[in-house]
């Protein structure tokens, strides 16, 4: 899939649109994701990984992921957000989980809280990400 952004000075939304580049079929984020990214600068695919679900015996509403021959984690996406022109500079860092699946897509903003409308109402603010590596911190070979 080619990933294609796009911004606007005068709308509050960002787009985020995908081509299919065998087919040639178009596809993008949902509105909720859409306005909570306004400004959106590089896209790059998480590398998805083989992961097995283990849920702690005495806490069932726990889980921790561990690597094995397991089950795959879903298409993911790496979003910069954010630019210096004022009511775009608010960015931040965004995955994006299962995007374009209008059913099971969602968000998840890495450098604050967001509220519904996708303005950060807890942690970093007033700042703008242009670029951003998906990276292995600790060397146990999973990113």
């Amino acid at each position: 899939r080619l990933w294609i952004t796009g911004f606007s000075l005068t709308k509050n939304r960002g787009e985020l649109h995908t081509l299919d580049v065998e087919t040639g079929a178009m596809s993008y984020v949902n509105e909720i994701t859409a306005r909570a990214i306004k400004w959106p600068n590089e896209v790059a695919s998480i590398p998805r990984q083989q992961y097995v679900m283990n849920h702690h015996p005495t806490n069932s509403s726990s889980s921790t992921f561990a690597s094995s021959n397991g089950e795959q984690l879903e298409d993911a996406l790496l979003v910069t957000d954010g630019f210096l022109v004022p009511g775009k500079d608010k960015g931040g860092l965004y995955v994006v989980q299962n995007p374009t699946n209008s059913a099971t897509e969602r968000r998840v903003c890495l450098t604050g809280v967001t509220n519904l409308q996708g303005d950060i109402i807890n942690g970093e603010s007033d700042w703008f990400y242009h670029r951003a590596v998906w990276m292995d911190m600790t060397g146990d070979g999973r990113q």
